[in-house]
């Protein structure tokens, strides 16, 4: 698909991944690598070293850059699923550039995944997603039977204390399965705005005009409860992929093993 005749969708340059080209181009100037990515480092580190043989799901895969980082790095099959028209689209034209077997992707919402409809995996990778949800635990619960190794979350967390990123001033709790997890919950659009409009808040949640962020610890007991045997953390600096300037570490990549 062209990037600027008239009428059709603009696909570059992308909002998020800056991928390379095999012309030597990027899919935009600035941006987030997902070749380079800690997150991707981190699944080649607990996969052993080696992506190859791998089947990876990448939920929630935007512009495709991370489900086709996988794919360059020796993933036998990696799936990314993405609800949104706009996104889908700069994902196709990933694909048909880089031209790797190994790289596809789906239309899907995130909320509406299953091991039924969708199959199982080596690895379940979900960076940007979880705070978007306004039900984190219907989300893993879903995803714990699809994940044969681990789940990668790289993920905004509520301050048990503080506020920001339009979450609210008051921590609430998430009542599921007769247990109890504490988070803030934040404000993602006004419900009265129609599907177009929804289409091109690409960083923004689907369908749900509010989500829920989960304390850290009630993330790490919601991860146990639903049967993960272990989770671990990678502690990044203040200021990861947060636009608020929190003087809090407000994000971090979890890794929950099966």
């Amino acid at each position: 698909m062209s990037t600027s005749e008239p009428g059709e969708m603009r696909l570059l340059p992308f909002t998020a991944h800056r991928v390379e080209l095999p012309d030597g181009s990027w899919t935009m100037d600035e941006g987030d690598d997902p070749l380079a990515a800690t997150s991707t480092a981190i699944v080649i580190r607990e996969a052993g070293g080696s992506l190859a043989g791998l089947r990876i799901l990448d939920v929630g895969c935007l512009e495709g850059g991370y489900t086709a980082a996988f794919a360059l790095l020796g993933a036998a099959d990696a799936l990314g699923l993405e609800v949104r028209r706009t996104n889908l689209a700069r994902c196709a034209y990933l694909a048909e550039a880089l031209d790797l077997p190994a790289f596809r992707f789906v239309q899907g919402d995130a909320k509406g995944i299953s091991r039924e409809t969708h199959g199982t995996f080596d690895v379940v990778f979900a960076a940007g997603l979880l705070y978007h949800l306004d039900d984190p635990y219907d989300f893993l619960a879903r995803v714990r039977p699809m994940t044969e190794r681990f789940l990668l979350l790289d993920t905004h967390i509520a301050h048990p204390t503080a506020h920001a990123h339009g979450c609210a001033p008051r921590l609430s709790a998430l009542e599921r399965d007769g247990r109890s997890y504490v988070g803030r919950v934040a404000h993602e659009y006004d419900a009265s705005i129609d599907e177009p409009v929804l289409d091109g808040l690409v960083w923004s949640s689907y369908g749900n005009p509010s989500s829920f962020w989960l304390t850290e610890d009630s993330l790490v007991a919601m991860l146990h409860d639903l049967g993960y045997t272990s989770v671990s953390k990678t502690f990044m600096p203040r200021g990861y992929k947060c636009g608020d300037r929190c003087s809090w570490e407000c994000r971090s990549i979890y890794v929950a093993r099966v």
